[in-house]
C-alpha cells in the first residue's frame, strides 16, 4: 500500500511537470530498497503510471459488468429452480419418513390385517396405542387401503359375532367411523 501511495505521488509530481530526473531517481532507489527487503510486486499491484490506470479502467467495467450479469443470472435463476427445488424436496420429505412414522405405518398394517377399520378409526386406535395425531395421519394416509372393502368386512364380523337390523348395523358402522355411503354400501354386500 505504501508503496502505491508513494507511486501516485511521483506519477502526480511526473505529470504535474514539477518533478525532474531526481523524482525517477528516488522512485527506483524506493523499488528497489523494497525488493531488498523481500517485498516482490507479484504482479499484484501497478508498477506505472499506465498499469494504473488500465487496472482503474478494468475494476470499473468489471464492476458495471458484474453488477448487470449478477442480476440477470439472479432472475433467471428466480425461474427455474423454485420448481426444481420445489420437486426435490416433496421427494426428500418421501424418503426422509421418521422413525415414528416408520412405526405407526407398521402398525396400522398389522392391525388391518388382524381386523378392518374405518380410516378415522385406525387414526384413533393409532392415537390410542400413543402415536401423535400427525404419525397416525400420515400412517393411515400412506398405506393402500381399500376403504369400503373395510366397511364390508367390519359388517361382515358384526354379522358373525350378533345379529343386527339394517339400520342398526349401517348406525354401527357409521359409530365406527365410516360415511353413510360406506356403511350403505357395505350392509347392501353383505346382504341385509
Amino acid at each position: 500500500m505504501r508503496k502505491l501511495l508513494f507511486l501516485t505521488f511521483v506519477l502526480t509530481l511526473v505529470l504535474s511537470g514539477c518533478g525532474g530526473n531526481d523524482d525517477v531517481t528516488a522512485d527506483a532507489t524506493y523499488e528497489n530498497e523494497e525488493h531488498e527487503e523481500g517485498v516482490e510486486n507479484n504482479g499484484l499491484e501497478p508498477e506505472n503510471e499506465e498499469d494504473i490506470e488500465n487496472n482503474e479502467l478494468e475494476n470499473e467495467v468489471d464492476e458495471s459488468s458484474g453488477d448487470h450479469e449478477e442480476i440477470s443470472t439472479d432472475e433467471s435463476e428466480n425461474e427455474e429452480p423454485l420448481s426444481t427445488d420445489q420437486e426435490e424436496n416433496e421427494e426428500v420429505e418421501e424418503l426422509e419418513e421418521t422413525p415414528s412414522q416408520q412405526n405407526a405405518v407398521s402398525m396400522a398394517q398389522d392391525y388391518l390385517a388382524f381386523t378392518a377399520f374405518s380410516e378415522s378409526g385406525l387414526i384413533e386406535q393409532l392415537e390410542f396405542e400413543g402415536f401423535g395425531n400427525e404419525d397416525a395421519t400420515y400412517a393411515v394416509d400412506k398405506i393402500d387401503v381399500d376403504w369400503q372393502e373395510q366397511a364390508v368386512i367390519m359388517a361382515q364380523d358384526y354379522l358373525d359375532f350378533s345379529s343386527f337390523s339394517r339400520s342398526g348395523l349401517i348406525e354401527q358402522l357409521e359409530f365406527e367411523g365410516f360415511s353413510n355411503d360406506y356403511a350403505t354400501n357395505a350392509v347392501d354386500e353383505v346382504g341385509l
